[in-house]
């Protein structure tokens, strides 16, 4: 029987994160972070720290289709031997779920959560470099873009 399919909204720590993709950007208080959701969720024997950080940050909309999509796409990428079981989707979109909550909820404590932040610093999103590259496509000039990155400076800090 199979349940109702269960949705995440990963957007708020997409945000949060902004261009830092790596789990080597994370400071120590982040690792730990990772490291104590993982070890709460998975037990004694875990996951890779670096694949979980690898799914959370690409993923926006949290569920077992796009966790399996990021686990297959991972194992391709970095040439694992095996695709993930349905056990393993299962228990990513637990730790995915609970990570996000826990990098987010740090964040608003005021936690430091990426070596590169500095406070009140605003780091571009992909989403926001994406607009950027594409005014820059289409001609816009350097005063243009200027406005454009001084209005998300100004909405980030809402």
């Amino acid at each position: 029987m199979a349940g109702k399919k269960q949705n995440f909204d990963n957007t708020e720590f997409k945000n949060i994160a902004g261009n830092f993709s790596s789990y080597n950007d994370l400071t120590l208080n982040g690792k730990k972070i990772v490291n104590e959701v993982i070890t709460k969720c998975s037990g004694k024997n875990g996951y890779p720290h670096k694949k979980v950080y690898y799914v959370l940050y690409n993923i926006f909309e949290v569920n077992t289709d796009t966790i399996k999509y990021w686990l297959d796409y991972y194992s391709v990428k970095y040439k694992e031997d095996s695709l993930p079981t349905i056990n393993t989707v299962r228990k990513f979109l637990t730790i995915i779920k609970q990570l996000s909550v826990a990098l987010v909820t740090a964040h608003k404590e005021g936690v430091r959560l990426f070596k590169a932040a500095q406070d009140g610093h605003y780091y571009l999103t992909p989403v926001d470099k994406y607009e950027i590259d594409k005014m820059y496509d289409n001609g816009a000039s350097a005063q243009e873009i200027i406005a454009v990155l001084q209005h998300i400076i100004d909405d980030s800090g809402k």
